[in-house]
């Protein structure tokens, strides 16, 4: 992420991430990012809710533990550290 915001803390990788915990989301390529709900994390693959669109976002572990969304971008994952 190129900017900064009080609201992301570090940068996690899927082996940190647990069930019902809120983060930050997103690709490097993308300005947007959004803050999604762990909803289930499975062998290879770990799955966010976004409450207000009502969508689920799938996503893999690959190999080296990073995310991949399903054109092979890596997933960014932050801790959300709340509303400054």
């Amino acid at each position: 992420m190129s900017h900064v915001n009080p609201e992301l803390g570090r940068e996690m990788s899927a082996a940190e991430l647990v069930v019902k915990s809120v983060v930050v989301i997103g690709r490097d390529d993308r300005p947007n990012w959004f803050t999604v709900w762990v909803r289930d994390i499975g062998q290879d693959y770990v799955a966010f809710w976004a409450g207000e669109a009502r969508t689920i976002l799938l996503v893999r572990i690959r190999e080296d533990g990073k995310l991949a969304d399903d054109s092979g971008a890596v997933i960014h994952v932050y801790e959300y550290l709340g509303a400054v």
